[in-house]
């Protein structure tokens, strides 16, 4: 049960990057292929804001999934994150490779091992 609540903590904290992002913090170039560095423009905080509920939705798949509840979103969430991380690790933004990569590969680990302890 602690992985599917390290990943969800993880989910927690990157959908709050995302609500920052959303709120126009200055880290644009850690975000969406570091295209837009400073705040994003009005239509990528609005992709910002729909991220973090993706990550929340997430994040609580694979806790239901390891509490009990039905598996298939929690394996849908950890297919989810695995292309994520995919993502992340050919990213055009160092920036983003360097942080996101690593973190969803954390994330991608526990999603596995919740899953599948």
């Amino acid at each position: 049960m602690i992985a599917a609540w390290i990943y969800a903590a993880l989910c927690l904290v990157t959908a709050l990057f995302q609500v920052a992002l959303y709120l126009g913090a200055p880290w644009g170039g850690w975000t969406q292929g570091g295209r837009h560095p400073g705040a994003l423009p009005p239509r990528n905080r609005t992709l910002a804001l729909a991220t973090a509920l993706f990550l929340l939705a997430l994040g609580a798949s694979v806790l239901a999934a390891r509490d009990g509840g039905t598996r298939i979103p929690g394996w849908i969430a950890t297919a989810l994150t695995a292309a994520v991380f995919l993502s992340h690790v050919v990213s055009p933004s160092r920036s983003e490779r360097a942080l996101w990569a690593p973190v969803t590969a954390v994330m991608l680990g526990a999603a596995l091992w919740a899953m599948l302890g």
